[in-house]
């Protein structure tokens, strides 16, 4: 994958994930949600976190679940975006497309704003296309909008959500 200069001096590199980043990728996913939620910190230990969190996206990696898309610098994850690829029932008649649900988009605070998280989202598109993906969706949060919307991403009439957690049925 691509290199290109991040800062003055570091190498930045954008590739898939593999298991080996378990550890890293746990640890990025804790800095985003006690960044958002700082409450969060309270209800599990970093360390129980992180070994829940390997189990977990071990055997989802391994199984090609999600595609972990990085961003490198000096050996170190900075940024991470994460894929889903949903296959859809077929339908007669026509080909069935796959499509993409991108969640998790983070970048460490001290490398924001340098185009890292566009890199790895054009990484993303390239490889959705390249699988011919009918197209990915993502429930962005307030603040990230702009960001997707930069991205190419827009809001869709034709999405309804149902939020399960606490129905009482």
């Amino acid at each position: 994958m691509p290199h290109r200069l991040l800062g003055d001096t570091a190498v930045m590199r954008i590739r898939t994930a593999t298991v080996a980043d378990a550890v890293e990728l746990a640890e990025l996913r804790w800095e985003w949600r006690i960044e958002e939620e700082p409450e969060r910190e309270a209800r599990e230990s970093r360390g129980s976190f992180v070994e829940r969190f390997v189990d977990s996206v071990t055997s989802d990696v391994i199984e090609g679940r999600w595609t972990v898309w990085v961003a490198e610098d000096d050996d170190r994850i900075v940024s991470n975006v994460w894929v889903y690829r949903v296959p859809k029932v077929p339908n007669p008649g026509s080909a069935s497309r796959d499509f993409g649900y991108v969640t998790n988009v983070y970048t460490k605070p001290g490398v924001r704003n340098l185009g890292i998280g566009t890199e790895l989202m054009e990484a993303v598109k390239s490889w959705a296309h390249g699988l011919d993906l009918e197209m990915l969706i993502v429930w962005p949060s307030d603040p990230s909008l702009p960001w997707y919307r930069r991205a190419g991403f827009e809001r869709s009439p034709e999405m309804l959500e149902l939020e399960i957690a606490g129905y009482a049925g």
